[in-house]
């Protein structure tokens, strides 16, 4: 599927190249872009929060403007905003959604001076913007068509490394943080509490424990009714039902895998109940942010 690859020389050289810029040394960055349209002078952005579709405005160099530039497959990237954090996509006009590096209508390929979804094989065109934003279309050689892009900076290349660290673990769907209430672990408002922190112990071969500082017990699988997870028992490296792979992404996000049954830590909805579910492809739900706490 796709790599996972950080040799950076090879993929940015290859970058470099399309773009006319000389690659940086660095192996843990993605470059950042500002993406100029040559007709308009004008650059793609993010507008109001209200407004989906992606916009073109007056370049300041603003971080709505500028562009992380995550390398996929091959030459596709995902093109993920500095200032809100979300993701180009492109159905009939090019819109902002959240980042998922599973979605093929996220991926996009600088071809030279065009900005082509790799989906679609279609350009990003900005001949009927002032109706209908930037629209993909069939190339056509039209100047509307053509882009300039040039390397503002680079960023570090997610996802951070949490190992050993205490974390808050964060549904990327609901947008709350795992809990401790009692023996139980649910969603609620992400706020720093202790009950919210957990630390990493390393077990070796890539799977962890996940201890609440508030309980000192571990994240497992329970076993009454539906599988949610809880804090019931002692910590016990050797208890599979206690053992998680955390298995990153692409864009800085992670899938946490129980090795007992090989089930993914899945929030529930508005129940706020998490559980543990088989691998699916809907978009964000089993996908959780571990951020240093």
């Amino acid at each position: 599927m796709k790599s996972r690859s950080r040799i950076f020389a090879v993929i940015a050289a290859t970058i470099a190249m399309g773009l006319g810029v000389t690659a940086p040394a660095l192996a843990e960055t993605n470059q950042t872009l500002e993406i100029k349209n040559v007709v308009l002078g004008k650059c793609l952005s993010v507008g109001a929060p209200t407004n989906a579709w992606v916009t073109l405005e007056d370049c300041t160099g603003a971080k709505t403007q500028q562009w992380e530039r995550i390398p996929v497959d091959g030459d596709k990237v995902i093109l993920r905003n500095l200032g809100d954090r979300g993701c180009v996509k492109g159905m009939n006009n090019l819109a902002r959604f959240e980042c998922d590096d599973e979605d093929v209508q996220q991926y996009w390929v600088l071809a030279g001076d065009q900005l082509k979804n790799a989906g679609t094989g279609q350009v990003a065109d900005s001949y009927l913007y002032d109706g209908f934003g930037v629209i993909l279309q069939n190339p056509s050689g039209s100047d509307y068509q053509r882009w300039q892009f040039t390397v503002t900076g680079t960023t570090p290349a997610p996802p951070a490394d949490t190992s050993g660290k205490v974390v808050q673990l964060k549904s990327v769907s609901e947008r709350k943080c795992a809990v401790a209430t009692g023996t139980a672990v649910r969603l609620a408002d992400c706020a720093g509490a202790v009950e919210q922190k957990f630390q990493r112990v390393e077990l070796g071969g890539g799977v962890v424990q996940l201890r609440n500082l508030a309980s000192g017990t571990c994240l497992r699988t329970g076993t009454f009714g539906l599988p949610r997870v809880d804090l019931v028992t002692a910590c016990a490296s050797a208890d599979p039902a206690q053992q998680w792979r955390v298995e990153p992404d692409l864009i800085g996000t992670f899938r946490v895998r129980n090795v007992a049954g090989g089930t993914y830590l899945t929030p529930r909805g508005s129940s706020n109940d998490i559980t543990t579910y088989e691998r699916t492809s809907l978009a964000n739900w089993q996908k959780w942010s571990l951020t240093i706490a």
